[in-house]
């Protein structure tokens, strides 16, 4: 009864890799029920040890294999070889036992070589992430037809090492054809520039710090990156100067619709007019030059005094915003001032005139 249970007992080990147990190794004299019991409780445990460790084999030889293919890997090396054949179910010896073996040293080959392909699996997707992050933008900067973006990424999917060396070719390809359009993108981008310039009513001023990149003929990345610095920077501050800009643009409007006004309302004979709606669309006009005008240029005033505070002067055409609006308001002033004397002399002049016909 005992020596068959000796016997697994020495297969068990061999599989385990484990040396015998001194205990289990002979079966002694006296075949007691109790020496009966050790080798039952002995046999027990090691049965259950190995179906522990053939579910362990298992579980890491799947995932090793399920890397395999997402890696697109080829198996070469012999211990590769044999993680494969055992999780296609051809590397069995017997239905139980594994060529790979069942001993701790192969299990912890096998954890470090499922190691090893996560660890390779976060380079590949860290490497291909960082190719995503230099194509797209050349992509997008070179115009580069949609439909043969998509075909790339059709083509392109997983982590396998083709894909890898696809992206290096397709941002060699970019890199190239970036240098050849180099002059092209640089003058575009000083095109931009330009309409940010006038977007944001810049003044000759303002300009001189990047005129020398705009007039250098040396069309190179180091350039090229300069503009596009520049270029992010305008649009920035742009984002932040559109509302009192558009403010401004509103206030000018404003401005020569108040000068129209009050032409307008210097001709007496418009009283006389058979325009439809004239008289009405002056009235709107009045409360927009004497009531929306001020209330603009209060607000106007609020809005670039916190736009200092927090980024410095506010110029325009070179020249302070609030300086441009407080002179033209002065010279409104000043205009109506003089207006209104002339009127004086104008009335003091036929007065004079109608009293010397008088006294004839």
């Amino acid at each position: 009864q005992i020596e068959p249970m000796q016997d697994s007992l020495f297969q068990l080990w061999r599989e385990l890799g484990q040396e015998p147990d001194e205990e289990f190794v002979e079966i002694g004299d006296q075949i007691t029920a109790e020496r009966i019991e050790a080798f039952e409780v002995h046999l027990v445990v090691l049965k259950q040890e190995k179906n522990n460790r053939v579910h362990t084999l298992k579980d890491i030889c799947n995932k090793i294999c399920a890397l395999f293919d997402e890696l697109e890997y080829e198996v070469t090396t012999p211990l590769d070889v044999e993680i494969s054949l055992y999780h296609r179910g051809e590397g069995e010896t017997d239905g139980e036992s594994t060529r790979l073996g069942l001993s701790n040293e192969i299990i912890q080959q096998l954890n470090q070589r499922h190691k090893d392909l996560l660890d390779e699996k976060i380079s590949r997707t860290e490497r291909l992430k960082q190719f995503g992050s230099q194509i797209q933008p050349l992509w997008e900067l070179l115009q580069v037809d949609t439909s043969e973006r998509h075909k790339f990424f059709v083509e392109n999917t997983g982590l396998g090492m083709k894909v890898i060396e696809k992206c290096e070719l397709e941002l060699e390809r970019l890199e190239n054809l970036k240098k050849e359009k180099m002059q092209d993108l640089v003058e575009g981008a000083r095109d931009m520039i330009k309409e940010l310039w006038l977007s944001m009513e810049y003044g000759e001023s303002q300009k001189e710090d990047f005129a020398p990149y705009m007039n250098s003929v040396v069309y190179d990345d180091e350039l090229f990156a300069r503009h596009q610095d520049y270029v992010a920077e305008l649009k920035e501050q742009n984002e932040i100067l559109q509302p009192i800009l558009d403010k401004f643009t509103k206030y000018i409007s404003l401005y020569n619709e108040r000068e129209e006004y009050e032409k307008k309302i210097q001709d007496s004979s418009r009283l006389l007019s058979r325009k439809r709606g004239g008289l009405r669309e002056e009235e709107l006009q009045r409360k927009r030059v004497t009531i929306k005008l001020p209330n603009l240029i209060e607000r106007l005033k609020k809005d670039v005094a916190i736009y200092q505070d927090e980024h410095g002067p506010l110029l325009i055409q070179g020249r302070l915003c609030l300086e441009v609006i407080d002179d033209k308001e002065e010279d409104y002033k000043e205009r109506k001032k003089a207006e209104k004397e002339r009127k004086r002399q104008q009335r003091a002049k036929e007065n004079t005139l109608y009293r010397s016909n008088k006294i004839h």
